[in-house]
């Protein structure tokens, strides 16, 4: 049962990693490029926007996630 438990950790843990490697790694290559182009005015108010808009659940669970999953692995 505990290898089990420690196995579906696991998995959650790379999902979590993943996922938000793979946001940061398209905001990194897409968006943040894209705003270079722009002035410093409309960088500010996306940036504020996309920090508004960012830090929801699902930010939260992948961001948390990626920590709590590999530690609770551990610990199993």
């Amino acid at each position: 049962m505990m290898i089990a438990m420690s196995e579906a950790l696991e998995i959650l843990a790379l999902a979590c990693t993943g996922l938000y490697a793979g946001y940061m790694a398209a905001f990194m290559s897409g968006v943040m490029p894209a705003l270079r182009e722009v002035d410093d005015a409309s960088f500010t108010q996306v940036m504020r926007a996309v920090n508004r808009k960012v830090p929801g659940p699902l930010f939260l669970l992948l961001f948390l996630g990626s920590l709590a999953f590999p530690a609770a692995s551990f610990f199993v």
